[in-house]
């Protein structure tokens, strides 16, 4: 036979956790099945969601657990799971609430349909190649010509929209086609993806971190000293959190994403993989014999509600105060924001776009790809600036819109390039 060494809580929390893995079949995680007529028995304390030591016995200690025989694992399957201890869910999550998430019907497009109002479908597909079974949308004018030979079942138009041809499709004509087709492909997004909760036997969080409820930790994560993680979050593999690092509510960290000390995120955010969140800004003073002296970055980085994130994009902590990205602002990917730069809200950036330090972005702006921004520049309200642009100052005019290196206004743009085409072909 055999004992459990320690405290009375101590001994309990162990016998819970036995109970629960030997029942419901989670004995695998142990480093293998156990074998029949074996006890499990832990070596040393469990801390940071980690086993010190697991031993296997031939003979079960008296008083310790039921007998664990082959009657006993056949009929784990018809018995009612016991309730998971409090203490186990935090360890290794609960199984049960491995299903997807049940969710609310579709979203009502306040459509009208013409055809047939009980056409069927099961994907989402492209006009140009839509099937029998497939939705599709028609927005840009340009791929008219595929509405009239497409076999899609529905097509989701724009009610001001006229068919010059007949339609074999059914049609639902909403007041805006780009944003019904978002919500559709939200729902099935949302009901694809089942959103995880625990944590990883493989993660690492201090004990000062605070996790809230239905939060997934993946493999290999690791939430620092006082960070604070809201409910519902998601954190995959490989990501790091560092220490007094603030998470909101639902929250998806996809892998590899690393967030420096000391930043914020709001609620329904997302970050994509491999971004980095208050790395050091580019300061350096040059010194008198010609090197450069390192200016500490002691600020950090504050993203509000309902940003997303793209892939490999860097955001760079203050000097001093914060680096803010306003609520509802869209990056995609490969972008560079700087340190000390305050982009306004509803502002979307396209790929390998590079803001310089200080630079205050106003609201609803939008950026094609490759744009870069003088540093300590002031963009207005409602700026749109073409892909390649250089904003090389301030622009103090809401809702212009520039193009060209250095950017000038667009028909200034156009006229210069008229002259520019034709002095190329009078050669």
């Amino acid at each position: 036979g055999a004992v459990l060494v320690g405290d009375g809580k101590f001994c309990r929390q162990i016998q819970q956790i036995l109970r629960f893995l030997l029942r419901n079949g989670r004995d695998a995680c142990l480093g293998g099945p156990v074998p029949q007529q074996c006890c499990v028995l832990f070596i040393g304390a469990v801390g940071n969601g980690r086993l010190a030591g697991v031993i296997a016995l031939p003979e079960q200690p008296a008083g310790l657990l039921g007998p664990l025989h082959g009657d006993a694992r056949t009929d784990r399957r018809q018995e009612k799971r016991p309730a998971v201890p409090g203490r186990v869910r935090q360890i290794i999550g609960d199984p049960r609430k491995s299903r997807p998430v049940q969710r609310d019907k579709g979203p009502a497009f306040n459509g009208e349909i013409i055809g047939d109002p009980q056409a069927k479908v099961s994907s989402v597909a492209k006009i140009e190649s839509g099937k029998s079974g497939n939705i599709c949308f028609l927005a840009n004018p340009k791929y008219e010509k595929y509405l009239y030979t497409s076999k899609a079942s529905i097509v989701i138009i724009n009610r001001c929209f006229k068919p010059d041809k007949p339609v074999e499709p059914t049609l639902i004509l909403v007041d805006n086609a780009y944003e019904a087709v978002a919500s559709l492909l939200d729902l099935l997004n949302a009901l694809k993806r089942a959103r995880r909760s625990g944590r990883s036997l493989l993660s690492k969080r201090a004990w000062s971190s605070r996790i809230g409820k239905g939060v997934y930790i993946g493999a290999f994560s690791c939430v620092g000293k006082k960070s604070v993680i809201g409910k519902g979050t998601q954190i995959y593999p490989q990501v790091y959190i560092g220490n007094d690092v603030v998470i909101g509510e639902n929250v998806t960290l996809y892998q590899g994403v690393k967030i420096y000390d000391g930043c914020k995120v709001g609620n329904n955010c997302i970050i994509h993989a491999n971004a980095v969140i208050g790395s050091d800004g580019f300061g350096f003073a040059p010194t008198a014999d010609g090197s450069y002296k390192k200016i500490p970055q002691t600020g950090n980085v504050v993203i509000e509600d309902d940003v997303e994130i793209g892939a490999n994009t860097v955001i760079d902590r203050a000097t001093m105060g914060s680096t803010t990205v306003r609520k509802g602002v869209k990056l995609d990917n490969l972008i560079q924001v700087a340190h000390n730069v305050e982009i306004g809200e509803n502002t979307v950036i396209a790929a390998q776009c590079g803001i310089a330090g200080s630079t205050k972005i106003g609201k609803g702006c939008q950026f094609g790809g490759q744009v870069g921004i003088i540093g300590h520049a002031t963009i207005a309200d409602g700026v749109q600036v073409g892909a390649q642009a250089g904003v090389q100052g301030s622009v103090r005019r809401e809702k212009a819109t520039l193009l060209g290196t250095p950017a000038i206004d667009y028909m200034e743009y156009m006229r210069a390039y008229a002259l520019f085409r034709k002095a190329v072909q009078n050669k």
